[in-house]
């Protein structure tokens, strides 16, 4: 082989037993006992870590939002424009379909994205080993991946969530497609990174960092290849616009998909430099390796940095500081770490009973924070069950700036198609999706809620004055009111 070749084979597998396609049955027919047992390994880890979160309603706002979008969307209403929010189709058809097969309560349905992430995590191990058939190297991906799942902004079921699994999968089976000049593993690969769009759109960076590996790594059939990926890479998309075309909404679906993310990102008074150094601080710890990277293969360094670098310039594109953002570059930090460690050919006992000293440091500081959590008055979850006791089925209820999960818990449909609180006071929002703030309050007005809750004052003021006025105080909760329509004004 020419040496001057770009190729991305690296100690290419002698048996079957060390691939994982994670979607083809003949593979998991394959699973050994050893790679089963690494699987409910990092699915143990990742729901063991994550558990203390299963039971706490609220962990973001967005996924309270992504719950009661689905559930009203599977009831019968129309998305984009009954239900109006600017993230993809996909998140939202995750958790309709998790609905639909009756993963309904905010416990299960933390506890399937945690089993599915630690799947994103024993993916990453077998890629990693792919690579570098280093048990230490691969090990210590999974285990970064699992632990940088258990932060404060990476715990709630998020876009990333999900978008960052068709991610690992996608990129798995091409790398797999590659080495073994496998055309279907390659076109699933697209088809996994589809999805990954679908659910969010800046999955579009992976899928050209993809794109680039199999451009320099193919040799034979290359074009076939790639042309067969860039098909699966827009079947979805493709298939998500045809079906809004043909329900007749298009309209509304172009100008949230197309439309309204531009608006939302030309009002940002982004400061890279801040955001830069923020990113950096956070994932220093997991970088401290780098320096091993240099005695290991330079070609494999090659594609994981590709990875690195299209994900890193993925979450500056919204122009956004939010820290969940940051979860797209938990996959590509957790091989880099975990491929550094691949130098250590004999001392990889060692180090692997050292990582599972430091899981099982994580683990024990979970326990605490599980003991910790029982019996701790979650002050959502009491005014939510105060109003499960007194509303009617007759009775409707707008969550005005408190937690839309109420929605959804309590079955209520919202009085105004934007779910989420601040949409309606938010001037960000207001201005990318062209709400009149004053119109939009008035037809929730017309709608005469029977119950409104309330938390401190409601930003619009007229709004709050309304309130007092038509409505008496039924309860109060901590910082939160309930208000119920008065009998005269029904």
């Amino acid at each position: 082989m020419n040496r001057t070749e770009i190729h991305i084979r690296f100690n290419e597998p002698k048996s079957e037993h060390h691939l994982l396609p994670p979607f083809i049955k003949n593979s998991i027919k394959r699973l050994n006992k050893n790679t089963i047992g690494l699987l409910l390994f990092f699915i143990a880890s990742m729901v063991f870590l994550r558990y203390p979160s299963f039971s706490q309603l609220v962990i973001s706002h967005d996924e309270s939002t992504y719950l009661e979008v689905a559930r009203e969307w599977f009831n019968g209403k129309t998305l984009y424009k009954d239900l109006i929010d600017i993230k993809p189709v996909g998140i939202f058809g995750i958790f309709g379909f998790l609905q639909l097969i009756g993963v309904k309560s905010i416990f299960g349905l933390r506890l399937v994205s945690s089993i599915f992430l630690g799947i994103g995590a024993f993916s990453l191990n077998r890629l990693v080993f792919h690579w570098s058939k280093n048990s230490l190297a691969s090990l210590v991906s999974g285990l970064t991946f699992v632990l940088l799942h258990n932060f404060n902004f990476s715990l709630a079921i998020n876009t990333e969530t999900y978008f960052t699994l068709f991610v690992i999968f996608g990129f798995t089976l091409g790398i797999f497609g590659i080495d073994q000049k496998n055309k279907k593993k390659i076109f699933w690969a697209g088809i996994l990174l589809g999805l990954a769009f679908i659910t969010k759109y800046l999955a579009i960076m992976e899928s050209l960092a993809l794109f680039i590996i199999l451009l320099l790594g193919l040799k034979n059939n290359k074009y076939k290849s790639i042309g067969l990926f860039i098909l699966g890479c827009i079947i979805p998309f493709s298939i998500v616009n045809i079906s809004f075309w043909l329900a007749g909404n298009w309209e509304y679906f172009h100008f949230t998909t197309y439309i309204a993310p531009f608006n939302y990102n030309r009002i940002s008074n982004f400061n890279y430099i801040d955001i830069i150094k923020e990113i950096f601080k956070f994932f220093l710890p997991f970088l401290i390796t780098i320096p091993f990277l240099f005695k290991v293969n330079k070609k494999i360094l090659f594609i994981i940095s590709l990875w690195l670098i299209f994900s890193f310039a993925a979450i500056l594109l919204p122009k956004r500081p939010h820290e969940h953002y940051w979860i797209q570059l938990f996959a590509p930090v957790s091989v880099i770490l975990g491929f550094s460690f691949s130098i250590f050919q004999n001392k990889a006992k060692s180090f692997t009973i050292a990582s599972i000293i430091i899981l099982l440091i994580f683990i024990g500081t979970n326990a605490n924070k599980i003991n910790s959590s029982f019996g701790k008055k979650d002050p959502v979850k009491e005014v939510i069950e105060y109003l499960d006791s007194v509303i009617k089925p007759s009775d409707s209820y707008f969550c005005a700036n408190f937690e839309q999960v109420a929605y959804y818990l309590l079955k209520k449909d919202s009085p105004t198609p934007y779910i989420h609180k601040s949409m309606l006071y938010d001037k960000s929002h207001q201005h990318t999706f062209s709400i009149n703030e004053k119109e939009e309050l008035l037809k929730i007005i017309k709608h005469k809620p029977t119950y409104i809750t309330i938390k401190n004052k409601y930003p619009v003021a007229w709004f709050q004055e309304y309130v007092s006025t038509n409505y008496d105080v039924s309860k109060i909760i901590g910082d939160v009111r309930v208000f119920k329509l008065k009998r005269n004004k029904n």
